[in-house]
């Protein structure tokens, strides 16, 4: 870019912080007298609005301020549309954002550069069903289809615009950052072209076919399970918010603020859908990374993801696959455990740490369960010690349960060749055998403890007491995960 654009740039960035919109047509006026290639007009509205963005998520900027600085620069984008006037004689385009997709103004800017490169095109708006998508394909008979998605959780509906035009024969193009930074997410979800910027959409459509098959239909299993947690999405996204909030933080941890939780839950379990609808773990990575820098730039500890992380491995219990994603992933570095413990053995693996809070009643040991299964076969430790673990937590927390404990905290430690079980409940009084009748149904809790635990005891804490039980982690594991 020559010296005179980037200094084009800094004017224009000057504009959109001060929420100038008169000042930012009058700004594209100059530009284009002066014959500034109206895609470099383009490309420098589409910097300064990422570095918005970019402002927003490092906490320099309000919410407020950035949707001001968007006006900004959508009213600069339909003035290098109202300014360029060129034969259209290229072909039909329709663009469309994907359902659930609010951000309209990267599509606007593409639709602008393609005006500007001789293309007709059909603006349908953000948030465009798949209805009025497929509508729109059969009324207006267009070349090409292009399909805008910058939020992971909308990939699901852009892969209906995408199953919508191929249908037809039409071929799609796929832009947006929800499509990742090559053609491969897109390629997976079956759109014929893919563009990184307005700039290369202009590019490749210069290879796009005149008639395309129809695509190949998904996986059967991931998309029953992912269209099952999709229906499930407004009650499990209004619940884990609140349940994250009630969880007990580590020591000296910052709570995250509440309006970012929930921006943190969307964006978390979007990348979880979109996982499972593209077969690959990329796009929970990328919300798992944007997440914890969202958080640490408002100086939130890692571990409050972790407690997210808990959460989501208890709730999730109903979703295999998908809670087999989480638990296999790193909340403060977006990899998979796999990854970074591939080829160790199981007795020189690293220590680890999980913790959960419980909403009490019937169902916690239950969940406790879950919760444990699914971080222990994380760890891989081995099935029988697992079930061991299960019986012996069963007990501490139906016992914490049936003490009145209405937020019963289980906490697993790994430790070399060692495991630590915790119950944390709010009964101070230290647990007590009870004597033996073999015709009760209850009161053989701690029998059955001892019974498979290496050792047990409990410790108070502030408000109440810990039970805790220790377990042999085996060096030596048999091909078949048993101990021998």
């Amino acid at each position: 870019m020559p010296p005179a654009v980037r200094l084009e740039r800094a004017r224009f960035d000057g504009i959109v912080t001060e929420a100038r919109s008169e000042a930012a047509v009058l700004w594209v006026e100059q530009a284009l007298e002066q014959g500034a290639d109206p895609l470099d007009v383009l490309d420098v509205i589409a910097d300064v609005q990422r570095a918005v963005g970019d402002r927003w998520a490092e906490g320099a900027w309000t919410v407020a301020q950035e949707h001001a600085a968007t006006i900004v620069s959508a009213a600069a984008v339909a003035t290098v549309d109202r300014l360029v006037v060129v034969p259209q004689d290229r072909g039909h385009v329709v663009l469309g954002c994907a359902d659930q997709e609010w951000h309209e103004l990267p599509a606007s800017i593409v639709a602008a550069a393609l005006r500007s490169g001789g293309w007709r095109v059909t603006m349908l708006g953000s948030s465009t069903s798949p209805v009025r998508f497929s509508q729109a394909i059969q009324d207006l008979d267009p070349d090409v289809t292009a399909v805008s998605c910058s939020l992971l959780g909308a990939l699901p509906a852009a892969r209906r615009f995408i199953e919508a035009s191929t249908a037809a024969g039409v071929p799609v193009l796929a832009g947006g950052a929800a499509f990742g930074q090559d053609d491969s997410r897109a390629r997976r979800l079956g759109a014929t072209l893919w563009a990184a910027d307005a700039r290369h959409a202009l590019a490749v459509l210069q290879d796009a076919p005149t008639v395309v098959d129809s695509i190949a239909p998904l996986d059967p299993e991931p998309a029953r399970e992912r269209a099952t947690l999709e229906l499930a999405h407004p009650e499990l996204t209004r619940t884990l918010g609140p349940a994250w909030a009630d969880m007990e933080p580590p020591t000296g941890v910052d709570r995250c603020p509440e309006l970012i939780r929930g921006e943190v839950v969307q964006q978390v379990f979007g990348g979880l859908v979109a996982s499972l609808l593209t077969g690959e773990p990329g796009p929970l990575h990328e919300a798992i990374a944007w997440s914890s820098a969202l958080l640490g730039a408002r100086g939130v500890a890692p571990e409050e993801l972790d407690m997210l992380h808990n959460l989501l491995a208890v709730e999730l219990r109903e979703y295999p696959l998908a809670q087999a994603m989480v638990v296999q992933l790193d909340m403060r570095s977006g990899q998979q455990d796999g990854t970074r413990d591939a080829g160790r053995e199981h007795g020189s693996a690293r220590r680890a740490h999980r913790r959960v809070r419980l909403a009490g009643g019937p169902a916690a040991p239950g969940r406790a369960r879950s919760f444990i299964r699914t971080t222990l076969t994380s760890w891989r430790v081995p099935p029988q010690i697992i079930e061991d673990v299960l019986v012996v937590a069963s007990e501490l927390v139906s016992n914490a349960v049936q003490h009145g404990t209405s937020h019963p905290v289980v906490e697993l430690q790994r430790q070399e060749n060692r495991l630590l079980l915790r119950v944390g409940d709010q009964d101070p009084q230290p647990p007590k055998r009870q004597r033996h009748d073999p015709t009760a149904h209850r009161g053989r809790g701690l029998l059955i403890v001892e019974a498979f635990a290496t050792r047990w005891g409990h410790s108070p804490h502030a408000a109440g007491k810990w039970v805790w039980a220790e377990f042999a982690l085996d060096t030596h594991v048999g091909a078949d995960g048993e101990r021998v």
